[in-house]
């Protein structure tokens, strides 16, 4: 299974995924598990969310700017969970607001 994953702002990451070979199923797929964890263990233990069979991605939300996190998709059937994909890291985007600064000039006479 290929993992990929990109930063959409400072507290989320888009993961995508490709489904397994059919013929590596153990029944029918019933869906995926995206897991993610902080890199260095901070405040972050772990996470799992559970995604339908027919979704090949998932946003994750309400993490910490500028963090790097582990992520990894499993499928599963009912007969269980299916072997891990190999781990990615993917880093927020830096927290902060963009300022623009303008700058008026005058001629006095």
């Amino acid at each position: 299974m290929s993992v990929s994953g990109d930063p959409i702002d400072s507290h989320s990451i888009r993961v995508t995924w490709s489904a397994p070979p059919a013929d590596q199923w153990n029944g029918v797929l019933a869906g995926y598990r995206v897991l993610y964890a902080e890199t260095d263990g901070g405040s972050s233990d772990g996470s799992v969310a559970s995604i339908p069979a027919d979704d090949l991605s998932y946003t994750v939300r309400g993490l910490r700017a500028w963090t790097q996190y582990n992520v990894w998709v499993l499928a599963y059937t009912a007969a269980g969970d299916g072997p891990r994909s190999d781990v990615i890291v993917v880093q927020t985007a830096e927290d902060g607001e963009f300022t623009s600064l303008i700058i008026i000039t005058r001629k006095f006479s």
